[in-house]
């Protein structure tokens, strides 16, 4: 060995350490987020354009997402998905356009949101379970147009309320703007903590015209004995004012009017 060799390898060694900790550092990085969130009590997942991709899921997550994207040529599709754990809702639009329209090919995104979060009865003593009901009150719509074969615009939503057994219960939007109130059972005792998670997800796909679809919904619930609220890790409590519940849920159904 040389003695410039000699020199030379202690810092080759130094340097490839550095070199496989930051690959290593990066690697965990890219790590699929849901992973590094389990041990949170809120989550929120995301998917905006790619059916087939990965969902973006975190306990901190941009409340407001917007996804714009382009196909061949003039192709194009927006999806847009916002949430609001404090006052319980979620909000999801998609549109697709593929303007020409000369082949068999068509032009779709897709999108999907789920927010899943710890829940309790407070304000009431220790006691036997309660069964009550978890409401999310939606409105949505899909644009279904398809005048000649071959040339269409169409979409779908589907909104809902799912619980940790896997019970469920949904509303799927693909026709002109409807409201609906989805019901869940739901039993726990006061001060027991129980998950619920809200999803909504969609598909719009478009040859020559364009297709819209979206959905939005207010979680609220019901049927609770007199002094019981419901709060949540993430935030929610069910007997915010009034007023600002109102304001809300106007907001997100005047879109759809």
């Amino acid at each position: 060995m040389s003695v410039l060799t000699s020199r030379l390898l202690p810092s080759l060694v130094s340097i490839g350490r550095i070199v496989v900790a930051s690959a290593i550092v990066a690697a965990t990085s890219l790590m699929p987020s849901r992973a590094l969130a389990q041990s949170t009590c809120s989550i929120v997942c995301m998917k905006l354009g790619d059916q087939w991709a990965d969902s973006l899921c975190a306990s901190r997550i941009a409340a407001d997402s917007t996804r714009d994207h382009r196909g061949g040529g003039l192709d194009w599709a927006t999806d847009h998905a916002t949430f609001d754990a404090k006052n319980g809702t979620i909000s999801l639009e998609i549109s697709a356009t593929k303007p020409l329209g000369l082949n068999n090919f068509s032009f779709w995104s897709f999108a999907s949101l789920s927010w899943t979060d710890e829940f309790q009865i407070v304000g009431l003593p220790p006691g036997p379970p309660i069964t009550f009901q978890a409401r999310l009150n939606t409105k949505g719509f899909g644009l279904n147009y398809y005048p000649i074969p071959q040339h269409f615009g169409i979409g779908s939503t589907e909104i809902g309320l799912r619980d940790a057994a896997s019970n469920s219960a949904s509303q799927m939007f693909a026709g002109d703007s409807l409201e609906k109130t989805i019901v869940l059972t739901i039993t726990a005792s006061p001060g027991q903590s129980f998950s619920l998670t809200l999803f909504a997800h969609g598909s719009a796909q478009s040859n020559f015209y364009t297709a819209r679809t979206g959905a939005d919904g207010l979680l609220v619930f019901g049927d609770l004995p007199a002094g019981a609220k419901v709060t949540s890790c993430g935030g929610y409590l069910d007997d915010a004012p009034v007023a600002a519940r109102r304001s809300t849920w106007g907001a997100l159904k005047l879109r759809y009017r």
